[in-house]
């Protein structure tokens, strides 16, 4: 079954958001009965990094943990002026990366040509004030993906067609597989594939405009069929089909099992902090859904 999230653009961002209040809960968990213990607790520090093998380096995220007495905003608790490097490992070549202006806590660098390589370990250091964050990852090895039916790159399809079924050889240096499924509509005006929906009759809540899904898969694993479930409104969709790291698929099983509200240690590679680094080898194609005239 698909798991799903609510926002189109950042899995990522819910995941990050995800694993900073999950920590402020464990430690107020832990001292709700010893107010002075949170009252005096300093704020970790949360790394957010993900690379994929030969795609520029997009943004990476340096924040504390929110405050527990209070409403969190992540904009309230980013790190600005770190001086943060990737570092390849293998060629001992570094990748510096700068503030975004706009938003506290995001890190990107405008170097489009310095790309992550499979099978490779990378490394990730910050440095600011008297604190000192670092990570390594190894991005997973290359591998060949077969999607049937063919083509389906730009194709209209509709829940009548074909289950979409994806084949794949093995990558190296991999912890397993994943599907992300995400709706690229506008979420303020998102239009079900149900036909039967009247949008003067129907209304759509804000809580259940999930746009993406995710599957993981075992390593050992090599098919996987796409149920036309996962496909909830009309119009474009990414699919990125993902090799991944052991750290990132333990990270998004923990994932699950916190939104159902279940007691959970969200594994970290992070030393001096907590969160997480990965590298990804990830394939991606779009294609658009539509309402079949046989519903």
């Amino acid at each position: 079954m698909a798991r799903k999230i609510k926002c189109s653009e950042c899995r990522i961002k819910m995941m990050r958001t995800l694993i900073l209040l999950i920590a402020g809960s464990a430690i107020f968990t832990a001292c709700e009965n010893q107010p002075t213990e949170v009252e005096d607790y300093v704020p970790d520090t949360v790394l957010s990094a993900f690379i994929y093998s030969g795609e520029p380096v997009n943004e990476i995220y340096l924040e504390r943990v929110g405050s527990f007495q209070s409403y969190y905003d992540p904009a309230d608790y980013g790190i600005t002026g770190a001086d943060m490097i990737l570092i390849d490992m293998e060629r001992a070549d570094t990748l510096r990366l700068m503030d975004d202006p706009d938003e506290p806590g995001r890190y990107m660098t405008p170097n489009t040509e310095w790309l992550p390589r499979p099978t490779v370990t990378y490394r990730i250091e910050a440095s600011f004030g008297d604190e000192f964050v670092w990570a390594e990852t190894v991005v997973p090895g290359d591998y060949i993906l077969t999607v049937l039916p063919e083509p389906v790159n730009g194709d209209t399809l509709t829940r009548e067609d074909e289950n979409l079924i994806f084949t794949w050889t093995g990558s190296e240096d991999t912890g397993g597989y994943a599907v992300n499924i995400i709706s690229l509509a506008p979420r303020d005006s998102l239009v079900p594939l149900d036909p039967d929906w009247d949008p003067e009759e129907d209304e759509i809540e804000d809580e259940e405009k999930y746009q993406s899904g995710v599957w993981t898969m075992r390593d050992d694993q090599r098919v996987q069929t796409v149920p036309w479930i996962a496909f909830g409104w009309q119009g474009p969709y990414r699919i990125d089909f993902m090799a991944i790291p052991q750290i990132y698929y333990d990270y998004v099983f923990a994932g699950f099992r916190a939104e159902q509200n279940t007691g959970v240690d969200i594994p970290s590679n992070v030393h001096g902090g907590m969160g997480i680094f990965a590298g990804m080898n990830r394939k991606s194609f779009s294609l658009y859904m539509a309402v079949s005239d046989e519903e």
